[in-house]
């Protein structure tokens, strides 16, 4: 195996994983705070920790985008690959939705609903890209 193909496969994999740790870090706040309310004693750390966890989750999601662009073992101008491109960038829209800067404007409940959308999304976009689009030979050597 290539040192290419190494440095692509560990890189994947890192930023797959701080992006399904911090959604779950994230959903599993919310969804807290929506079946038994909002916890009075979130601890100044904890705020950084929910805060940092966005950003973590932003970063890594067009992180794994890049990487899965870089990668072009994709037809992109099948209809199918227009498809998964739209269902991540909703999910993109959803989670920016999710940010501080909603918070004042979206409820507690439909935070809730955002959450619950993109945990049911993420993985059927996942399903659909492996499924439905068709696979060519990958290209590792933009990793040099």
């Amino acid at each position: 195996m290539s040192d290419n193909i190494k440095k692509f496969f560990l890189l994947k994999y890192i930023f797959r994983v701080i992006h399904m740790l911090t959604f779950a870090f994230l959903f599993g706040d919310i969804s807290y705070n929506y079946f038994f309310g909002n916890r009075a004693d979130k601890a100044k750390g904890y705020v950084i920790l929910s805060a940092l966890s966005g950003i973590l989750l932003i970063i890594s999601g067009i992180v794994n985008m890049i990487l899965l662009y870089k990668e072009k073992n994709y037809d992109r101008e099948s209809s199918e690959y227009k498809v998964w491109k739209y269902i991540l960038y909703s999910k993109l829209v959803l989670v920016i939705l999710l940010t501080p800067l909603f918070d004042k404007h979206l409820s507690l409940e439909f935070k809730f609903y955002i959450a619950l959308s993109m945990f049911l999304v993420s993985p059927f976009s996942r399903f659909y890209r492996e499924y439905f689009i068709k696979s060519i030979e990958p290209s590792y050597n933009k990793f040099n």
